[in-house]
């Protein structure tokens, strides 16, 4: 099975971030990993394995992003600890990078 790494700075987090892509071709599957984990997650909890055959036939194609919980809504600590909006902000940022 095709897989690409991709690691890219993102201005809009002021951050570097990756997503990894698996197969080549088929319809586009934007994919978040579980809360705190980052893009390989999917494959380590077998989640690529599972939809295997739909990747390799070329009829989907995957997607998944970081995340970016622990600076947003799993912080305990921190500047935007208590503030709902600090962390609403910073996935939001996030999902509109990764839909971009």
């Amino acid at each position: 099975m095709f897989q690409e790494h991709i690691h890219h700075y993102s201005h809009s987090l002021d951050r570097d971030m990756n997503v990894m892509v698996y197969g080549r071709e088929g319809t586009p599957l934007l994919c978040f990993p579980t809360q705190n984990s980052m893009c390989r997650n999917y494959e380590d909890f077998g989640m690529v394995d599972q939809i295997s055959d739909f990747i390799n036939d070329g009829r989907v194609q995957l997607y998944v992003v970081d995340t970016v919980d622990a600076e947003s809504w799993s912080l305990e600590h921190g500047e935007n600890s208590g503030a709902r909006r600090g962390r609403s902000s910073i996935s939001t940022t996030s999902w509109t990078r990764s839909c971009r």
